[in-house]
């Protein structure tokens, strides 16, 4: 055997852990230099041509939405939670907070009041019919719901029910109703109706929803 010969023997006893005494000997590693593993398989990525997805890797091949299954394209946008990556829509369907008004995600331009979160757009007056948008106003509140001070008298029950407008200071109220004190005025002959002294004293009748002096009331229904 020739020197070449020997050298070449040698070189595969070391490299099958013979020759050495020790058959337990390490084999060599075919694993590249600073290989990385997928983060989905786990095993390690042998090509060059792979996917960095924040701190992790992934095969392409690997690199999906963890919910519906679909591959993200180049240059696609994703998300991640708990180290998993998801497309868009299954992100925000899954993991995003909901505006208190509307029950749809939010993404951008929420507003935190009223012990919720809100799309700024959502946050308007509570009224019926009214779409007063209260995010860069001042606003009542009445039961938890945000209201502009145009209406807040009327759900709060403050308006008077003989010229609709806001009441400060005394009122009388009959039938749940209220009324200025110069306002309560007989639905017939539209005087005002003075307001009786004591429980007993009768000075109007209420009638269809409406109030009425002694007077009228009686010429009308006898």
């Amino acid at each position: 055997m020739d020197d070449l010969d020997k050298l070449l023997a040698d070189l595969s006893a070391k490299v099958h852990g013979q020759g050495s005494g020790d058959p337990l000997a390490p084999c060599i590693d075919s694993t590249p230099e600073n290989a990385v593993t997928c983060n989905f398989c786990n095993e390690f990525i042998m090509s060059d041509d792979y996917i960095i997805a924040g701190s992790n890797t992934f095969h392409k091949e690997h690199f999906f939405c963890s919910q519906c299954g679909e591959l993200f394209p180049e240059e696609a946008t994703f998300y991640q939670h708990e180290g998993r990556a998801y497309c868009e829509a299954d992100f925000i369907a899954m993991f995003s907070e909901q505006c208190y008004g509307c029950n749809q995600p939010l993404l951008d331009n929420i507003l935190d009041a009223l012990g919720h979160k809100w799309h700024t757009r959502c946050f308007t007056c509570h009224y019926k019919g009214c779409t007063t948008n209260l995010s860069q106003q001042g606003f009542l509140t009445h039961n938890d719901e945000p209201f502009c001070a145009t209406h807040y008298p009327a759900v709060a029950s403050t308006l008077c029910m003989g010229c609709d407008k806001p009441i400060e200071g005394r009122c009388f109220t009959v039938n749940g109703r209220k009324f200025h004190i110069d306002h309560f005025i007989c639905s017939f002959c539209k005087q005002r109706i003075e307001l009786p002294n004591s429980p007993n004293q009768a000075t109007f009748r209420w009638q269809s929803d409406k109030p009425f002096c002694m007077k009228c009331h009686i010429k009308l229904y006898g």
